[in-house]
């Protein structure tokens, strides 16, 4: 939901009312969880910036250079140490 979000503004798409009343509901689940661990709103956040990135690469609308800068900028934590996202992926276009 949120990497929609994303997108939208990044391709310039003018949301609706009742797209935007989909994003609201959708967001307002997510409460509780939040609440509850609000690491988890970064998390998805992260997460969903990756995956609109990585849409708009394999469209052509990012070059995959770019798309690999930005994930070296964003680190995760893996076993209490930081690792690139770039190393994430990796072993997934390994695949």
């Amino acid at each position: 939901e949120i990497a929609s979000c994303f997108m939208g503004a990044e391709l310039q798409v003018e949301p609706t009312k009742e797209h935007l009343e989909n994003h609201k509901a959708y967001v307002q689940s997510w409460v509780k969880a939040i609440r509850e661990k609000p690491d988890s709103l970064i998390s998805a956040v992260r997460q969903a910036q990756t995956a609109a990135d990585y849409m708009e690469m394999m469209a052509g609308l990012l070059p995959e250079r770019d798309f690999i800068q930005r994930q070296d900028k964003t680190l995760v934590f893996r076993q209490g140490r930081q690792v690139p996202h770039r190393a994430r992926y990796a072993a997934a276009t390994a695949r």
